[in-house]
């Protein structure tokens, strides 16, 4: 079994203008629900097996949170171009190129995709993916390459 652990980025800072989106940092709410959210998923989730993001900053910076409350060093999280601006056929091949070692993962991105990818799983339309928001993703794939709609559902959504 396979498990994909899917997390939005907290809440960004608006406020340092020029700045270009990927370099966008957290902002106050987002300083502060990302450690809340991890302790939450902790209580869920014993082991984690590895830790993907976005190479945004905002994404990087909510990784980290989680990876403390799992024992990880920042220098452990994994940063995924592709992830960035990422839409589910993106999204797909991340997952799906995963090392099979890894039976449980967190994975660190954006909206628009991480909603449009939630939905291709749940039972329920989910309006939004909101920021820090986590689904989980449990699959009876043997290994990464075989996830899909088929043998994967989602079975968990929390907001902050």
């Amino acid at each position: 079994m396979k498990k994909a652990i899917f997390i939005r980025h907290a809440k960004s800072d608006w406020d340092q203008s020029g700045l270009s989106d990927i370099k966008r940092p957290l902002g106050e709410r987002g300083l502060r629900d990302a450690p809340i959210m991890a302790k939450k998923l902790r209580m869920l989730e014993r082991n984690i097996d590895s830790i993907i993001s976005s190479p945004a900053v905002r994404a990087f910076e909510t990784a980290k949170y989680f990876a403390h409350e799992f024992h990880f060093k920042d220098t452990e999280i994994q940063r995924e171009n592709e992830l960035y601006e990422a839409f589910t056929d993106d999204i797909f091949s991340v997952l799906r190129s995963i090392d099979n070692g890894s039976e449980s993962v967190l994975i660190f991105g954006h909206n628009p995709g991480w909603t449009a990818f939630a939905n291709l799983f749940a039972k329920e339309l989910i309006d939004n993916i909101p920021t820090c928001g986590i689904f989980r993703l449990i699959s009876s794939a043997n290994n990464w390459r075989e996830i899909d709609t088929h043998n994967t559902e989602l079975d968990l959504f929390i907001r902050p």
